[in-house]
């Protein structure tokens, strides 16, 4: 034996000899508004008291479960634990939890935590580490106010959250859900700590100033944006977007949302955003840019971006591809690239000697993939279905190809048509669903590691590859609608 045994040993002794750590698991505390019997008359009011926390992460905060409150107890009331002598400040309490911060000493499932004599709850566990949850219902209609949620230290662990239960959930169609319709000019949704933001629609909103959005992410901070419709708004004076990102260090993911007939742009990075990752979202009828890129990183993947001015404007990270326009502008690497032979190129034969298909396309269609052809000079496209040799393709639709025709090769297609893509592009009744032989079905990118359902929880893929934009397609244009939602 020699000294570094001896050394091994005493530290590994070491380590068990020091003190445990207790580690917490993580529960929404849910709060309520627009329901019969709300926690809250409004969105704002809800984030005005859930501030009084402070410091989300802290250990000194935890919500804990309970079989119903006895009396009262009331924001901000002093509480004490009967069994362990433990104390706090409550922030709220349901009706069947309540979060209390500035804990001292330790509570015990099974406790009466008291206010005062005959106001109490019995908790039912020893509390959790939260994440502030409001649920949205659709009770009195439409919600008419705003709100700005900041002042909590958060994380990406101890978050707020935004949302609406199953059962209040819009279908992936417009007035079939929660709907946020401010009746001021107000940002309807202004983020500045971590959080996620979901199954809400927004319209009909106006702003204070040039360059806002309907969700607007400000600070150092991490959010979530899935499965939000936003759509017709606009503003005389002012030009203002869907969703837009505006601090350089801001992280954000957006993931099945829809945003159409709006006012400027539909997604964007601002000059001093950050980092924007767009997955399986649509775009449509904006007068300005669909998917904009003016500053930080943005990757757009299995995005379906039509008839704005234009589709994709800026530079994109390289790893951005599987996307749809109906310009020359989806965001997406070339496989290749040239100018067809000056003869040859006709029905769907393409020919360009100076080229080697078999190493730049073939691989992408060997693995089930699909490569488009982009007739660049023209303005057409079409689906490439076999390599015939190194200078040879064969198209999917004849009169794409051409002589002397500059042309790209990309898992991204352009020049393709809004109407054959969705089941209704009609004023007023909009359904952005896929019909059957849809461009975007079953040319998408596989992002299982970040989400697996689309934007009415169909679970992706089905058959095996997965769908552009937000809704993965069963039957086409004849397609059952799912109106059952799976939590």
């Amino acid at each position: 034996m020699n000294q570094k045994f001896f050394l091994t040993v005493y530290f590994v002794c070491l380590i068990f000899l020091l003190p445990a750590t207790t580690a917490h698991a993580v529960t929404e505390f849910i709060c309520t508004h627009n329901k019969t019997g709300e926690d809250y008359a409004t969105m704002q009011a809800w984030e005005n008291a859930m501030t009084a926390v402070g410091n989300l992460t802290a250990a000194d905060v935890k919500v804990f479960s309970h079989g119903g409150i006895t009396g009262t107890v009331s924001d901000s009331a002093s509480v004490t634990g009967q069994t362990s002598g433990a104390t706090g400040t409550v922030i709220h309490a349901t009706s069947t939890q309540i979060l209390i911060d500035a804990i001292v000493g330790t509570f015990q499932s099974g406790e009466v935590v008291q206010v005062s004599a005959g106001n109490s709850v019995t908790i039912s566990d020893a509390g959790d580490s939260p994440i502030l949850t409001l649920e949205l219902y659709n009770d009195d209609g439409p919600i008419t106010t705003n709100i700005q949620v900041n002042g909590l230290t958060t994380n990406t662990v101890n978050y707020w959250k935004i949302t609406a239960p199953v059962g209040e959930r819009h279908n992936g169609t417009a007035g079939t859900g929660v709907v946020i319709d401010p009746t001021s000019s107000v940002l309807p949704i202004y983020f500045q700590d971590d959080g996620v933001i979901e199954w809400i629609e927004i319209t009909d909103w106006t702003a204070t100033n040039n360059g806002q959005g309907a969700i607007h992410i400000d600070s150092s901070i991490t959010v979530d944006i899935n499965n939000v419709i936003i759509h017709d708004w606009t503003h005389a004076t002012f030009t203002i977007h869907g969703i837009v990102v505006g601090n350089a260090t801001a992280n954000v993911t957006v993931t099945n949302s829809l945003i159409y007939n709006g006012d400027g742009a539909g997604i964007r990075v601002s000059a001093t955003g950050g980092n924007l990752n767009v997955y399986n979202s649509t775009v449509y009828n904006m007068p300005g840019v669909g998917i904009l890129q003016q500053g930080g990183t943005y990757i757009a993947k299995n995005v379906i971006s039509m008839n704005n001015s234009p589709d994709f404007s800026g530079t994109f990270d390289a790893s951005s591809d599987n996307n749809i326009s109906s310009d020359g502008t989806a965001a997406g690497a070339d496989l290749d690239s040239g100018t067809t032979d000056a003869s040859g190129n006709t029905g769907a034969t393409v020919v360009d000697a100076g080229q080697n298909f078999n190493t730049s396309v073939k691989p992408t269609l060997d693995a089930g993939e699909v490569a488009w052809f982009n007739n660049d000079t023209d303005g057409t496209s079409s689906k490439i279905t076999s390599v015939d040799s190194d200078t040879q393709l064969t198209l999917a639709e004849s009169g794409v190809t051409g002589n002397s025709k500059a042309f790209s090769i990309n898992k991204s297609a352009y020049y393709r048509a809004a109407a054959d893509q969705f089941v209704s592009l009609t004023g007023g009744s909009e359904d952005f669903h896929l019909i059957a032989g849809a461009d975007a079905l079953n040319m998408g990118d596989d992002l299982s590691g970040t989400f697996t359902t689309d934007i009415d929880n169909t679970t992706r893929p089905i058959g095996g590859i997965w769908d552009v934009g937000i809704d993965e397609s069963e039957f086409g244009a004849s397609r059952l609608r799912r109106f059952i939602f799976i939590n």
